[in-house]
């Protein structure tokens, strides 16, 4: 049977993400792919009302545009996207530096039916939503997320918090088996209704396969606190 990579990604279109997003994402992923089949990367998009296929990447419509914010990462949960199952998520403010095939191969060959999570850079234990992997599957769990979801609705601030009420912890997180994924914001102190001091990712080293954006600070804004931030962005400006 053949290995699928599939590769999904959100784009809930607002001043804070757009196609150019999608764009430079894509354009990483397939640069540091090293496989002979390239992966499968398919975007739902909220604007979307049919399937495009646009060489790179694949637009889906959302099943549920009309969820707001981060809480269109409920659509990852829907039985639409059972054919790509399982699949590896990323939100759009993840810089790719290196190869996903390896990091997929190894969850494929050790934890193909795990439930896959971040776990918070700042909070231990703290599951966090921008890197999932989707076994295939795990109808019941995905079942139960979204009638949930349908009936409570967004009773609490955070999507990876109602996913911990709802489905428990995840199986595992990511960084029980992989150095590879840094943040490139690391909280130093919190500091109640102010903003919290902390450090800035401004190097990377060669085995970083990927480094997550949080909070206010995006892809173009990082480029004015790290020089290989301005080289990420340049070197797909210039494809």
């Amino acid at each position: 049977m053949d290995r699928r990579y599939n590769i999904v990604l959100l784009l809930k279109e607002t001043e804070k993400f757009c196609f150019w997003d999608v764009r430079l994402i894509t354009h990483h992923i397939r640069k540091h792919w090293s496989g002979e089949r390239a992966p499968r990367i398919v975007c739902l998009w909220d604007r979307a009302t049919s399937v495009f296929e646009l060489g790179s990447f694949e637009l889906w419509p959302m099943p549920h545009p009309d969820y707001r914010d981060w809480w269109c990462k409920m659509n990852l949960y829907h039985p639409d996207l059972d054919s790509l199952r399982p699949f590896l998520y990323l939100d759009l403010d993840t810089a790719v530096l290196g190869d996903l095939k390896p990091l997929m191969d190894k969850i494929l060959d050790e934890f193909p039916d795990d439930f896959i999570m971040l776990e918070d850079f700042n909070i231990k234990d703290q599951p966090s939503g921008g890197v999932m992997w989707f076994p295939a599957g795990d109808d019941e769990n995905n079942n139960t997320i979204l009638q949930a979801f349908a009936e409570r609705g967004e009773e609490v601030r955070r999507t990876d918090v109602f996913l911990e009420k709802y489905r428990g912890k995840p199986d595992r997180y990511f960084q029980d088996f992989t150095d590879e994924i840094e943040a490139f914001r690391v909280l130093m102190k919190r500091v109640k209704k102010t903003s919290a001091r902390g450090r800035w990712l401004t190097e990377v080293n060669q085995k970083t396969t990927l480094v997550c954006f949080w909070g206010k600070t995006k892809i173009p804004a990082g480029c004015r606190k790290a020089d290989w931030v301005k080289e990420y962005v340049k070197d797909f400006e210039n494809s």
